[in-house]
């Protein structure tokens, strides 16, 4: 009974490893998909770090199994899956390999910058935790997005937190915030794309801190999971890349992206603006959803910078009560 017993746990367990094998193959071959369903590559790539971790479990174990089962037989029967293995076990150090080295300590106040991004949830049913966050955030400046006129009001009579950050500018169209401790020198406002009659908007905002001169874009692109919304996505995205490179400011990106740093759209955004991923200097940590459990969570929030400024710490912070968990960054210019 104990013989039968292994026998059909080794197969179950077999069974479920080259499935799962075979599902990270096929994520791996998406990218030759035709163009009309590249939208599934953004799927796929949400959850890149979760596919290699599973794939190397999957093909160690299957390889450790073939080893101690029939020695003899096993390298040159299984050599696809030792190449396999490989290739995902050298992704994995690459993407360890994307942590640098943190920048001097030496750098004076008057060039540091810090900000924190929020997605506050326009479904929430309170925002309790998300205005303590508020409340006793240290910050320079804040992003939020998902801002809808519920959470106005309760801003409005939040006199604390007015009082802690004066300047604002508000896209209430594309529920979109800026909160600053800055003085802002100008705002401006960019239509990107029109659903009905929702616009996605950029909002811009032009901030100085001692010599330092700076841009700060709040965005909330719309999530490219199906194939009119990939669409959507991408020529939002060529837009937003528009007014980066409008100036020649340092330049803070910072929303709700809806794609993780492994999507194709927003890598090739990226690419094109010459953009830094203030997460470089932070180990992968995800932000979404926030109801399952951190290793699960996929990195949806982005602070991208450009020009001379930096980023010298990045850290995602404890959930509130949105779906997205806050992140906050800070930042030095370096000329």
């Amino acid at each position: 009974m104990s013989s039968t017993t292994n026998y059909v746990t080794n197969i179950i367990l077999q069974i479920i490893c080259w499935s799962s094998l075979f599902f990270v193959t096929l994520v791996t071959l998406m990218p030759l998909l035709p163009s009309k369903h590249r939208y599934l590559i953004e799927l796929s790539n949400a959850f890149q770090p979760h596919l290699m971790w599973l794939g190397i479990v999957c093909s160690l174990f299957i390889l450790l199994k073939t080893l101690i089962a029939k020695p003899s037989k096993s390298t040159l029967l299984f050599l696809p899956l030792w190449i396999i293995t490989g290739l995902l076990i050298f992704q994995t150090q690459q993407e360890f390999k994307r942590i640098k080295a943190p920048p001097p300590r030496s750098i004076p106040a008057e060039d540091q910058l810090s900000i924190l991004l929020h997605n506050v949830w326009r479904y929430a049913d309170e925002w309790e935790p998300t205005f303590s966050l508020l409340e006793n955030n240290t910050s320079d400046l804040v992003a939020l997005q998902e801002v809808d006129t519920r959470f106005l009001k309760r801003l409005e009579a939040n006199y604390q937190l007015l009082e802690n950050y004066p300047y604002r500018a508000a896209s209430v169209n594309d529920e979109l915030m800026l909160l600053s401790k800055l003085p802002i020198n100008r705002v401006r406002y960019h239509p990107v794309a029109r659903r009905n009659d929702y616009v996605f908007m950029v909002l811009e905002a032009e901030i100085t801190k001692g010599t330092h001169t700076f841009r700060v874009l709040v965005v909330h692109p719309p999530h490219p999971t199906t194939p009119i919304q990939h669409i959507e996505q991408q020529v939002i995205l060529d837009e937003i890349n528009k007014v980066v490179n409008s100036s020649n400011l340092p330049t803070i990106i910072a929303g709700d992206f809806n794609s993780t740093k492994y999507s194709p759209l927003l890598q090739k955004f990226v690419k094109r603006s010459r953009l830094k991923n203030a997460e470089s200097v932070a180990p992968h940590e995800g932000t979404f959803p926030s109801q399952v459990p951190a290793f699960l969570r996929i990195d949806l929030d982005h602070i991208l910078l450009k020009g001379a400024i930096k980023p010298k710490t990045f850290k995602v912070l404890p959930p509130t009560q949105s779906d997205h968990i806050p992140v906050r960054a800070t930042l030095y210019f370096k000329d």
